[in-house]
Formats: structure tokens, sequence, C-alpha cells
């Protein structure tokens, strides 16, 4: 009997099919049926599917490791999304805490649960490294739950490629030795970190992804089940139908992140925002305002430093103020230097800036090196700056 070819991109190719051992689950419904040839499905789940069976571990660990309802709700919801090869939400789940907290093994749970629709990336997928190779993303190739778990402290998230990853548009990667080839994402990928990464964007397109889920309750040891993970497996067809109720609920009602994630998030991103803390610390925002490229990035050094923050370098520096949208770049005139407009050093702080920078220069005019070819001329650098008159409060606070 001849049998016509079937490519890659049409086995397992509708994202509302789950196959089980006992049956093939229509993720829409939530119902059970028959195995049927013409559906190409060659993935397994990891347990067999029963709609109405309990898991009462599964719960119980759920309830100790995640006690706020809503945000237990979510993460169920966010799982049923994941199980389908549906991407549209566009989120990046990261699952934070700082260790004995349970996170590790609800998602090893959940990756058995899930079978061959899921696996274990590495711990480095979406940090930045100064090489990368394309394999790695060939292995999310039809897969559906991605868990990547325990990233190191002091890492940077690579954000261009979680944009790329979760942003739904075809992706571009190669196996060893072969050609490069595109297919279309169904993966989501759950990070768990006991340290958050660095995120030095603060742009929306990044923000708008992240949905940090915090695990805050630590597990004494007295209360560390070793046997934990076996109790687990022999619930796989209880986790599953858990994770299918989920989705049916996600496509109900959707994701919707309660506040405690949105809050949790929020701070996240203030934390990283170490632009955004220098300007509330040190300037007055104001369209009237305005100061000298130089002195302002010179603050900004002098203030990493004193808070043992790592500054930005001068032209990214001036790339991420721009990007907030608030300030303005122009020339002081015919030829000058560089101006912001939209902000100002505060009054005390311009006062003792300048005059450091003022003795910076005499010291450098005064130098032996420096007499003959600087001469005699005095240095105004300061005087733009020490001028400006500082507004009540309430005319800047909060406004970052």
């Amino acid at each position: 009997k001849s049998e016509l070819p079937v490519s890659p991109d049409e086995l397992d190719a509708d994202p509302w099919l789950l196959n089980a051992p006992n049956g093939t689950v229509d993720l829409q419904t939530g119902e059970l049926g028959p195995h049927r040839r013409e559906n190409l499905l060659t993935k397994m789940g990891g347990a067999e599917y029963d709609r109405g069976v309990a898991a009462p571990i599964w719960q119980a660990v759920l309830e100790r490791v995640l006690p706020n309802h809503e945000i237990r709700t979510f993460f169920q919801r966010l799982c049923g999304y994941a199980l389908t090869g549906d991407t549209s939400e566009h989120v990046l789940p990261m699952l934070y805490g700082t260790g004995a907290n349970g996170k590790s093994t609800v998602l090893n749970a959940l990756l058995e649960a899930v079978g061959d629709y899921g696996m274990q990336a590495a711990p480095d997928l979406l940090i930045a490294k100064r090489s990368s190779h394309p394999t790695e993303l060939a292995d999310l190739f039809g897969m559906r739950f991605v868990a990547s778990i325990e990233v190191e402290d002091g890492r940077r998230l690579a954000e261009s490629l979680v944009k790329q990853l979760t942003g739904g548009d075809r992706v571009k990667a190669r196996r060893m030795r072969q050609d490069f080839w595109e297919f279309p994402p169904t993966h989501k990928v759950f990070m768990a970190v006991n340290h958050k990464p660095e995120i030095r964007g603060t742009d929306t397109a990044i923000w708008r992804r992240i949905r940090l889920i915090p695990f805050t309750e630590t597990i004494p040891p007295t209360e560390q089940d070793k046997k934990l993970p076996e109790k687990l497996k022999a619930e796989l067809p209880g986790i599953l139908a858990w994770v299918v109720e989920g989705c049916l609920e996600w496509q109900r009602e959707g994701l919707q992140a309660p506040d405690e994630v949105r809050r949790a998030t929020g701070q996240y991103r203030s934390e990283m925002d170490v632009i955004g803390a220098f300007l509330r610390d040190e300037c007055v925002i104001g369209r009237d305002y305005k100061a000298p490229f130089k002195v302002v990035y010179d603050r900004y050094e002098e203030w990493c430093e004193e808070g043992g923050e790592k500054p930005e370098t001068r032209r990214k520096f001036n790339a991420r103020l721009k990007e907030r949208g608030q300030f303005i770049d122009r020339r002081s005139g015919p030829g000058g230097s560089y101006e912001w407009h939209g902000l100002q050093l505060l009054k005390k702080q311009n006062a003792e800036f300048a005059g450091k920078l003022k003795q910076r220069s005499e010291n450098d005019h005064n130098a032996p090196e420096n007499r003959a070819s600087r001469g005699d001329g005095e240095n105004n650098f300061s005087s733009s700056v020490t001028s400006v008159e500082e507004p009540p409060e309430d005319r800047f606070r909060g406004r970052i």
C-alpha cells in the first residue's frame, strides 16, 4: 500500500488535542475521545486521562506552597494554557522564591503529567550569554510546557530572546550538523528562580510579558517529605485532570493575573529600574528644566558608586533616558554641547556636585602637565547647574 509522506509540521499540529494513553483529549471541551490515525498524533501525555479523578496530595502541596487562593487558581490557568499549542498570551511566568519552597517539586510533577508535551530546558535558556547555539531553540519544536529551573544569581535576562520566544512568531533554529529551518511556536516557558534575573529594559515590550509568581512559603526540614515525588507520581492522572480543568478555566476567564502577582511584578520592575531610582533621588522633573549631558551622567556615575550599583555606559544611559519619553536631547546652541530638556539635578545636589566638578577641574587645570596648554581661562562649566531653582516637592515626586 502506497503512503503519502508527512512533513514534521503536520504531526501533532492541532493545538487543541492532547494524546493520552487511553484516548485523545479535546482541550476545548475536556472530553476524551478515541485515538484517530488522521489526527497524526505522535506525542503522548504522561498519564491516562480521567476528568473526575482526584489528586489530594497534589492539592495539599499546592495549598501549602501557594496559600493564596487567587494565585493558586491563576497558576492553574497558566498551566492549562501551557497544555495547549496556543501562544496568544505572550507571557513569561517566573516562579520566584529563595529556596525550599516547592517550585521545583511542582514543576517536575507537571512535567511528568504532560509527558512528551513538556521538557526541562537548560537553566540558562533565557539568560544572556556570550554565545548561544541555535540547537537550544531547536529543542523547543513541538513542545508546549517548558520548565527552566534554578537560574544562578547575578544573571541577566536575554530580553530580545524572551520577546522572540513569547511573541508568537516562527522560530528559526537548526539541529547539530543540519540546515536551519523555521517552525511555529507551541512552547510556553516557565522559569523557576531563587534569584530574580536582571532586566535592563524599561520598555513595556519586556515587562508586559513578565508574570512574577511569589513562592514565599519556606518548607522547614521537619515538613520535607523525601518520598513526595514518588507520591505525586501515583497521582499523575489527577494532576493531568487538574491541568485540563485549568485549560477550560483559562478559555472561560482568560489568565487574569491577581493583584498579588501584579504587585510582585511591579516591585520587580522598580527594583530593576536603577535609572528611575536615580531620577527619583537626584533630579527635578519638569518641562522647564534642562541640564548638560555630562553633568547628569557624571552625577549618575557617582550615585551608582555610592549605592554599589554598576552604572550603564554613557551611551546606554542616554538611550535609556530617551526611552522614557519624558526627556528631549538638544544642543545648547549652534555648535554647543547637548542638554537634557525636562530634568535638572536637585538644588542641594547641584551645589555639592558642581563644587566637586569645579574642584576636579581646578586640580586638572593646576596640574604641571596641564598649565602650559590650558592657560589661565576661568572654568564656567558649573554655572548653568547652580542657578536652578528647586521647585516644591509635590511638583516632581512620584512622576517617574
